[in-house]
């Protein structure tokens, strides 16, 4: 009887652990006509999310900082592109919430001398 139960525990855990608890409840593409690239995506504590990368889409020969708000369906609130003076690579590598509702993005450009910067940006809410 012993062994009886213990094949039916197995077979639950079996069936149990194959089932999936998750679904895809929206899926999107972000792109144009050239090259997008997401490096950073965070939750939003007011309900969406916020995305930091690049993009090569605005400027030929250029790479832009690009950071996309979302909503909690994944569509499209606002975007922001940075450009330095430059005109060269400017790309974000991290985002966080700022306290007041903002977003401090930080990666680095060569759009301000011919090294490797390092870029932090602050946008408001």
């Amino acid at each position: 009887m012993n062994k009886y139960y213990s094949r039916i525990i197995i077979i639950i855990l079996l069936l149990v652990t194959n089932r999936s608890y998750s679904t895809t409840t929206w899926e999107k593409l972000y792109s144009k006509k050239s090259t997008d690239c997401f490096r950073s995506v965070r939750e939003v504590a007011s309900g969406g999310y916020v995305l930091a990368g690049y993009t090569a889409n605005f400027t030929p020969n250029d790479t832009d900082g690009l950071v996309v708000r979302l909503d909690a369906n994944g569509d499209t609130m606002w975007t922001f592109v940075y450009n330095g003076p430059a005109n060269r690579y400017d790309l974000f590598y991290k985002v966080l919430q700022t306290a007041d509702g903002g977003f401090v993005l930080c990666g680095y450009s060569n759009s301000f001398s011919v090294s490797e910067d390092v870029i932090v940006v602050k946008l408001n809410a």
